[in-house]
């Protein structure tokens, strides 16, 4: 995920969804301050946070060693170099582990939120 990831943005990984059947993991987060090439008229409009959805299709390999109500600190992807187009996906945080192989194209939406912080 990169720089859209969960960790250090003043937010987080906000829940899970996974669907063994459809093989899909679902990752929502809401993180404070804008995203970096966030539309203009998003900050004229007073928003000062927002959320995310990244799905993941194809999911293999999928192990979860823990679940905390402790925030996820960690949300990442790399290429795995023996499978072009996948990606080793890893949401980790205090007694939280979630990994699992998907395809590298990700289903992502965002919106734009006003949390009234000042």
């Amino acid at each position: 995920m990169n720089a859209s990831d969960g960790a250090g943005q003043g937010g987080g990984v906000t829940s899970l969804l996974i669907d063994e059947r459809a093989r899909t993991v679902t990752v929502h987060a809401r993180h404070r301050g804008l995203p970096d090439g966030a539309p203009p008229e998003w900050a004229a409009q007073g928003f000062d946070a927002w959320e995310e959805s990244a799905g993941h299709t194809a999911v293999d390999a999928l192990a979860v060693d823990g679940w905390s109500h402790e925030p996820v600190t960690s949300w990442r992807s790399a290429p795995l170099r023996d499978a072009p187009g996948r990606v080793a996906v890893a949401l980790e945080g205090p007694g939280t582990s979630v990994t699992f192989h998907a395809d590298a194209a990700v289903r992502r939406a965002t919106r734009p939120l006003r949390t009234g912080a000042a």
